[in-house]
């Protein structure tokens, strides 16, 4: 077992722990809930949440992939498959403009606590409404600050909207997730 170092909101940590580390080992300070508006940067630290999505994108990720990242950040897991499966929700799904990146990650995001996990087990009580609740949340708030929810419709062809726009979406989309996962103690 290895010794516990992430840092995460206390609950969750214990649950981690218990599972994936010797939680006598923990040396983190306890987060009490989620922290919105920050992040785990890249070497373990506290950053702001807009500071970790530019320096994710700094690196050449897009939405989908960073709300991968932020999310394996947060529960202190590596997934570099799962974050390359994400590079297909990037630009509206396969860079068609269609449906935002972030919509599609963020019921990905959902999905992995909520999700039928195995072949003789059943999703969360929780998915439907947890699914229910983001997907009416993003359509709202896209709709209302945008004119729509398709990338298209968010930020075209011009790629100065990507970087004036993109950042403030992954960023409340991740805020949402997280609020929503741990309003139903799934985090």
């Amino acid at each position: 077992r290895r010794r516990c170092n992430i840092l995460l909101r206390q609950s969750l940590c214990q649950n981690v722990c218990s599972t994936h580390f010797d939680s006598s080992l923990c040396t983190r300070e306890p987060l009490g809930r989620f922290r919105a508006n920050s992040a785990i940067g890249k070497e373990g630290d506290i950053m702001d949440l807009e500071e970790r999505i530019m320096e994710l994108s700094r690196y050449g990720y897009a939405c989908g992939q960073i709300l991968a990242i932020l999310l394996l950040d947060t529960i202190g897991e590596e997934n570099p498959a799962l974050v390359r499966c994400m590079q297909g929700l990037n630009g509206g799904i396969g860079s068609s403009g269609d449906v935002c990146g972030c919509m599609a990650a963020g019921c990905c995001l959902i999905s992995y606590f909520t999700g039928k996990p195995a072949d003789d087990e059943f999703d969360s009580p929780h998915h439907k409404g947890a699914m229910g609740e983001f997907t009416s949340w993003f359509h709202d708030e896209m709709e209302l600050e945008y004119m729509g929810y398709d990338c298209s419709q968010i930020v075209g062809t011009n790629p100065a909207k990507k970087v004036q726009y993109c950042p403030g979406i992954i960023a409340s989309t991740y805020e949402k997730c997280m609020e929503i996962l741990e309003n139903r103690g799934l985090l």
